[in-house]
């Protein structure tokens, strides 16, 4: 690969959230100087078809689940052209795409982040995957990638979010200014709406009661006066990145409670199909995989593309 070039990692297991993944990162990621990877980790036949004295189903099915391996292999290649064909139509050169199909080796979460390790840009993974009784497990292994996935920026997507509108989750920590740095370099698709946002949590007293207005007011400027010179800055690496100033606005917002939820409520209510913040802020400790807030957010921002920026 041209040590220039981007790549990109896409997970896929032939579902429709799957494919969603797909469709998101054509329309949302500068294609331009990307490679793509797709990746799909083909699991053993489920025991109970071997099981025959238990399970009378299996005895019906022996001979089809014999040729497991092939007609799995067969169904994520077939998946796998037609994702090429969802980003060839965007514009990626069908030079730019790789399919990996192998078989499961220490297991399909694992095996997703052994993968990781070499030298991705960007990891995005859908919540959910095949079927309904499937979404447990592949949620679970989608959770696991989520949260374990530290040397890329890494996307949890849900339902089927419209780019276009990014909302950023900023504060003064290294982290988020990488995350500012991300957007421009690869999301920056059509001139996207970008929006920065502080969330400027108010404590209550010590009886529980809400703050006066005067100490209210007097903590909101202490924020405004720190966070100036990150906006500035942000909006600076934006516009260098080719986003014109008149499509970022900044927001300092007054929350009480979870600052993932009202980060949340916000990403609703204005129709932000992109959430990016980064992956850890100034108070969480190195033990950590991820903060806190991002935790949070990966558990409830089900209909959005959640990026997780290191």
């Amino acid at each position: 690969m041209n040590p220039e070039r981007k790549l990109v990692l896409l997970p896929i297991d032939g579902s429709a959230q799957s494919m969603e993944v797909v469709r998101y990162v054509s329309r949302a990621v500068n294609l331009a100087d990307t490679e793509v990877v797709f990746l799909s980790i083909i699991d053993k036949a489920p025991d109970a078809f071997w099981e025959t004295g238990k399970d009378q189903k299996a005895i019906e099915h022996l001979e089809h689940m014999k040729n497991w391996n092939s007609y799995r292999e067969q169904r994520m290649r077939d998946c796998m052209g037609d994702a090429c064909k969802v980003l060839e139509k965007a514009g990626m050169p069908p030079v730019s795409m790789t399919c990996n199909v192998q078989k499961m080796s220490a297991g399909i979460a694992r095996d997703i982040l052994d993968e990781c390790k070499f030298g991705y840009n960007a990891v995005a993974i859908g919540r959910n995957g095949l079927g309904q009784m499937d979404e447990a497990l592949l949620g679970s292994i989608a959770a696991k990638v989520f949260i374990n996935v530290v040397e890329a920026p890494v996307c949890l997507l849900g339902g089927k979010p419209k780019p276009g509108k990014i909302l950023v989750g900023l504060d003064n920590s290294l982290c988020a200014v990488r995350a500012v740095d991300f957007v421009g370099n690869m999301l920056n698709v059509d001139e996207p709406e970008v929006c920065l946002a502080h969330l400027v949590r108010i404590p209550q007293t010590s009886s529980g009661r809400p703050l006066d207005e005067k100490n209210v007011a007097q903590i909101v400027r202490e924020h405004e006066d720190s966070m100036k010179p990150v906006f500035d800055s942000a909006l600076r690496s934006l516009v260098a990145a080719g986003i014109p100033a008149s499509h970022v606005t900044s927001k300092l917002m007054k929350v009480s409670g979870s600052r993932a939820v009202n980060l949340f409520s916000e990403a609703k209510s204005g129709r932000f199909g992109t959430i990016v913040i980064g992956r850890k802020g100034l108070k969480d400790v190195d033990e950590f995989t991820m903060g806190r807030m991002p935790y949070k957010l990966g558990q409830i921002a089900k209909s959005v593309a959640l990026w997780l920026v290191p």
